[in-house]
Order: structure tokens, then C-alpha cells, then sequence
């Protein structure tokens, strides 16, 4: 089960990090979250969910998902870019729908 773990190193945590890649970057709208995209060293991937987006259970089920879209999909995430997805309130798209708008404003959005 481990082997199917996202590395932690991979994660954007800090807050320095986040503000660098929010300040910094370009950002990109989306129907379900904002994309901010900066080039940097690897491939990092942060998500954040305020609380007007729903309790507890909903706030990690849509971090989860999200997690879970770019560790199956990294050969089709560009290369050395730092992501941010900050999920919209009000989002109630289903896994598929998500992978989909994901994987079309990373590929259109962030240049390789």
C-alpha cells in the first residue's frame, strides 16, 4: 500500500512555498478551483480547500481526490512545475468529471 503513496516530498506544505507559488506564478480559472502554476525545482503538487467549502469530511474527500488524480496521471502533468489547486466552495463534481477539467487545464494552462 505504501508503493501507492504520493511521496511527501512531492507535496507542497509550507506556507512559504504556497505563497511563493501563489505571488509568483501565473494563475489559470477553472469551473472547480484556480490553477497556479510556477517553474521550480521537481514536481510539486499543493491543494487548498477554505472552510466555506464544506465540513471536514468534504474538505479532504476533494483534497484526497484531487491527490489521487495527479499521482495516477504524473506522465501527463508537465515537467518541473510547482501546482496549486485552490478548490472553489460549492464544487460537487464527481471523480471523473474532476480527473477530466484537471487533466485538460493542466495540458492547456501550464506550459511544458
Amino acid at each position: 500500500m505504501s508503493g501507492e503513496r504520493l511521496p511527501k516530498d512531492q507535496l507542497i506544505r509550507s506556507r512559504q512555498e504556497i505563497g511563493k507559488v501563489i505571488h509568483k506564478g501565473k494563475s489559470y480559472q477553472s469551473r472547480s478551483f484556480t490553477l497556479y502554476c510556477l517553474a521550480g525545482e521537481g514536481n510539486k503538487i499543493g491543494v487548498l480547500v477554505g472552510k466555506r467549502y464544506g465540513g471536514a469530511v468534504r474538505r479532504n474527500r476533494i483534497r484526497r481526490r484531487i491527490k489521487e488524480i495527479y499521482r495516477r496521471n504524473q506522465t501527463m502533468f508537465p515537467k518541473n512545475m510547482w501546482m496549486i489547486f485552490m478548490v472553489k466552495p460549492g464544487v460537487t463534481a464527481s471523480f471523473l468529471d474532476l480527473k477530466n477539467e484537471i487533466l485538460c487545464s493542466v495540458q492547456t494552462q501550464c506550459p511544458d
